[in-house]
């Protein structure tokens, strides 16, 4: 097998005024990130209020995570 692609994606992870668990992805994120950058990152978007749901504002940053995704080839 030969590995064709590779891509990364950053989930954040936060709740809602009601409790509700929402999640924002993004492809290729930063090389190299660790937890401090990614809560600090956090805690900007909570501070200015960057993304609400239908239930209101996100209010706390529950976890975050790196989803590798890899696709390998048959020859």
């Amino acid at each position: 097998m030969k590995t064709k692609s590779e891509q990364k994606t950053l989930t954040l992870t936060f709740t809602d005024e009601k409790g509700k668990k929402v999640n924002y992805s993004m492809q290729r994120p930063k090389a190299n990130l660790d937890k401090a950058a990614v809560d600090d990152a956090a805690g900007k978007v909570l501070e200015a209020k960057v993304f609400a749901t239908t239930e209101g504002d996100l209010t706390s940053f529950a976890a975050s995570q790196v989803v590798t995704r890899k696709v390998e080839v048959f020859e």
